[in-house]
C-alpha cells in the first residue's frame, strides 16, 4: 500500500522542475518537504566534502527539519557516510576540552587527556606524547622551544598577566622562560651597543678608549667609526691622513662616552654662578 502511494506521488525537482515519481523522491520530517533523490544526494555530498556536517537541514531556507542518519546513509553510500560520521565525531570532540588528537600523521585518533597531565597515550597506536608540544613524552623535562616561536613567546610572557605567565611557566618552566628573556635582553643590548668585526663578524663592545679597535677574536684592527679594516703595521694612519673621512677623529665620542662633556658643562655653569656672585658682592660694596 505504501509502495503504491509512493509510486503515485509526483514532486518537482530542485534544479530543473521536472516531475519525478515518489520512489525517486525524499521526504524530510517533520516538515514533509519532498525533493528529488539525486538532488538531495548531491546536496549531502557537497556538505560532506565541505566539512559542513554538524547539520543536514532541509534545503528550504525557512525550514528547520533535519535529515535522518538513515536517509544520509542510503543516499551517499558507505564511503561518503563513513567520512560524514568521522567528521561529525571530530566536530563533537573538538568542543570537549579534555580531548586531543594523536600527533602521528598516519593515526590522528582522538585521545582523552587528564586536565593536569602532560602525558597522553593514543589508544589506537599506543604513542605516548606531550599534550603541549606534541612531541614524544619527555617526563619532567620542560618542552623545547622552537627558534621561530621564541620571539613571540618572549613577548607573550613579558606582556601577559599573572594567569598567562602561570600557564606558560607550567608548560615551559619558569627557569627556562626567565633564561630566555634574559638571553633576548642580552642579545638586544649587544645589538644596540656593539658593532660587528668587519673581518670575522664577532660582536665588539667599546666602552672607552680611542676609535682604533682590535678584535678580541681575530685580532685584526678596524675603525670603530667607519668599520674600515686598518693596516696592522700603521693602524693610526687612518686617523692622521687628511684624505680619510675619519681624519682627526681618533678620540671622537670618547668624551661623551665618559661623560666628560657633562662635567665640563657643569664646571662652566659653576664658573658662571661664581661670576654672578662676585658681581653681586661688588654691587653690595658699592
Amino acid at each position: 500500500m505504501g509502495e503504491v502511494h509512493l509510486q503515485s506521488f509526483t514532486q518537482y525537482t530542485l534544479s530543473n522542475f521536472q516531475e519525478k515519481s515518489g520512489l525517486k523522491c525524499v521526504q524530510f520530517v517533520p516538515c514533509k518537504h519532498i525533493y528529488c533523490r539525486n538532488c538531495i544526494k548531491e546536496y549531502f555530498e557537497v556538505r560532506i566534502n565541505d566539512g559542513s556536517v554538524t547539520s543536514m537541514p532541509c534545503p528550504d531556507i525557512k525550514c528547520k527539519s533535519e535529515a535522518t542518519q538513515q536517509q544520509i546513509r542510503e543516499l551517499v553510500g558507505p564511503t561518503k557516510f563513513n567520512r560524514y560520521d568521522s567528521l561529525l565525531l571530530s566536530a563533537a570532540l573538538s568542543t570537549m576540552s579534555d580531548i586531543t588528537y594523536c600527533p602521528r600523521l598516519d593515526c590522528q585518533s582522538p585521545v582523552v587527556r587528564e586536565s593536569d597531565e602532560k602525558l597522553a597515550t593514543c589508544p589506537a597506536c599506543n604513542y605516548a606524547f606531550c599534550v603541549f608540544c606534541r612531541m614524544s613524552y619527555h617526563g619532567v623535562e620542560m618542552c623545547r622551544i622552537k627558534n621561530d616561536l621564541k620571539k613571540a613567546l618572549i613577548n607573550e610572557y613579558n606582556s601577559g598577566d599573572s594567569e598567562v605567565r602561570e600557564r606558560l611557566e607550567r608548560r615551559y618552566g619558569k627557569r627556562q622562560l626567565v633564561n630566555l628573556v634574559n638571553a633576548a635582553m642580552s642579545e638586544e643590548w649587544i645589538s644596540t651597543n656593539s658593532k660587528l668585526c668587519p673581518c670575522c663578524s664577532s660582536p665588539i663592545e667599546k666602552s672607552d678608549g680611542c676609535n682604533k679597535i682590535v678584535c678580541w677574536k681575530c685580532h685584526n684592527y678596524f675603525c670603530w667609526l667607519c668599520s674600515r679594516v686598518l693596516d696592522p703595521s700603521a693602524p693610526y694612519k687612518h686617523f692622521y691622513d687628511p684624505m680619510s673621512k675619519c681624519y682627526n677623529l681618533l678620540f671622537e665620542g670618547v668624551k661623551e662616552a665618559l661623560g666628560l662633556d657633562n662635567e665640563e658643562d657643569e664646571e662652566d655653569d659653576d664658573d658662571e654662578d661664581d661670576d654672578d656672585v662676585d658681581e653681586e658682592e661688588d654691587d653690595d660694596e658699592d
